[in-house]
């Protein structure tokens, strides 16, 4: 990512550095700034129009939310997701959404459900339009408004901050899984729409691992450089 000296105008609700914490985590999960990539203080405060105390809190902040490693003496980076870090997020997330989903399907309301129904509606018309961008923030709607849906609101945080780590992984594929995609997402839908607890819960669970195997799929090589990245990293780490 090249960064031009431009004061970026940023959002006044938050303090300095949550405001910037947040815009670099959204270019973080978007690839906007790329896994390995450095994160110059000095760039960045030329960037978002601040001195750089609110960006070092940021990147330490990023740091501690697990989106950049801090290397003593060398700078922050943008960590390089592998494959272990992969299958660890994904059954999180597989048994985190199972559950969600068996206690939406007790709880969930109509007006939830019309919410739901006009997301599958739209995800199917962006993959139509092989709109892979706008798919893939349907999918991310899809997925939180089922965990909202459980009622339990600790359960809805813990999948705000997975989902993120999903999208970031996912937005790596060029082609999403598309169709059959949502067509598991209507199936669930309609095990939500019954009360059908343990059917929506075993179709949430089977459709997240089948995410997880598309990805692997679809970028087998990504991953596999990915770890190559990281392993040689923390070799170089650990021979300093």
């Amino acid at each position: 990512m090249k960064l031009q000296t431009s004061k970026f105008n940023l959002p006044s609700r938050k303090s300095l550095w949550q405001q910037v914490h947040d815009v670099l985590e959204n270019m973080i999960i978007h690839r906007e700034i790329a896994p390995g990539e450095k994160l110059i203080e000095q760039n960045l405060s030329d960037y978002f129009g601040v001195s750089r105390g609110p960006i070092r809190e940021a990147i330490l902040a990023l740091q501690k939310d697990g989106w950049v490693d801090v290397q003593h003496n060398y700078g922050a980076f943008v960590k390089n997701p592998g494959r272990k870090e992969a299958a660890q997020l994904f059954e999180v997330r597989r048994i985190l959404e199972a559950e969600a989903a068996v206690m939406a399907a007790k709880r969930i309301t109509e007006n939830q459900l019309e919410q739901l129904k006009a997301i599958i509606d739209k995800g199917i018309e962006a993959q139509a339009n092989n709109d892979v961008d706008g798919s893939l923030a349907l999918n991310t709607q899809f997925h939180r408004l089922v965990c909202e849906a459980s009622g339990n609101e600790i359960l809805a945080r813990l999948m705000e901050h997975v989902e993120k780590q999903v999208v970031w992984f996912l937005s790596a594929i060029v082609s999403f899984r598309g169709e059959g995609s949502w067509v598991e997402h209507e199936s669930i839908f309609e095990a939500l729409s019954c009360g059908n607890d343990r059917l929506a819960g075993d179709l949430m669970s089977k459709h997240t691992q089948g995410t997880y195997l598309a990805y692997l799929s679809t970028n087998d090589d990504q991953v596999a450089k990915s770890a190559d990245i990281e392993s040689e990293a923390q070799d170089a780490s650990e021979s300093r």
